[in-house]
């Protein structure tokens, strides 16, 4: 028999045709470069989480990367680290005067850290309930109050909870929350995402406090116990329209 490596091309042999274009495998996560690139389609294409399908993309407008991954919780593709776009209204940062942060009302503003780079363990920057509904790529989006919840469905509320949504597939970071006026404070000790679902005075959020036995619930970000849309909180974006 002759191999099929071998340079054969000179020999005739049949010909059987198949009607039709090529068939083409179907794309998954693994086949887009950019966040702007994912659509609905190929997320549903790709192998619910396990550790090895992550997948590291770009967001073009600035050219950091985030991993995602399709989440089995919920069967939707999710950033799994927190957004850190240098982008939201007025920018605050490390230097800033944080007596100037709005703090009434529906501001646009946020402090942007600038640490992208740390991946998974990154704390990413914090926006105002206002801005966090303008930052997410083109194609993404913040999720409901409700979506959020279905994420961290059956965690029990306490350490050992908070210590799941910290691990895989999550991997949650306590990176803090803007307070008018004191600035950024329980960096490592608490987080706040917001949602896009609107609260009668701000957003609604997810909150994650490893404080005492820790909490995992969602937070009304109404008065002082949770501040308020001016505060400054984390955003996870996950695909959609």
């Amino acid at each position: 028999m002759r191999s099929l490596a071998g340079d054969d091309t000179h020999y005739g042999e049949s010909v059987r045709c198949v009607y039709g274009e090529p068939a083409n495998e179907p794309q998954d996560i693994y086949t887009v470069e950019t966040m702007q690139e994912l659509t609905t389609q190929i997320c549903m294409n790709t192998t619910l989480y396990d550790e090895q399908t992550r997948r590291l993309l770009t967001d073009v407008r600035d050219g950091h990367q985030y991993w995602i991954s399709r989440l089995s919780k919920d069967g939707n593709c999710w950033m799994v680290q927190n957004l850190d776009y240098d982008g939201g209204g007025t920018r605050f940062d490390s230097t800033s005067d944080f007596s100037k942060w709005e703090n009434s009302g529906w501001p646009e503003q946020y402090y942007y850290r600038g640490d992208w780079q740390d991946e998974l363990v990154s704390y990413g920057s914090l926006y105002t309930w206002k801005a966090a509904q303008t930052v997410c790529p083109a194609g993404w989006r913040l999720p409901t109050t409700e979506e959020e919840v279905a994420l961290w469905s059956g965690i029990a509320n306490s350490a050992a909870g908070v210590n799941k949504l910290k691990a895989a597939p999550f991997y949650f970071v306590t990176s803090g929350y803007v307070e008018p006026g004191d600035g950024v404070l329980s960096e490592g000790r608490e987080g706040y995402w917001w949602s896009s679902t609107q609260a009668p005075v701000g957003g609604y959020a997810m909150a994650i406090n490893v404080k005492g036995n820790g909490y995992v619930r969602p937070n009304t970000d109404e008065g002082a116990a949770g501040g308020g849309s001016y505060w400054g909180e984390s955003v996870r974006c996950m695909l959609g329209n």
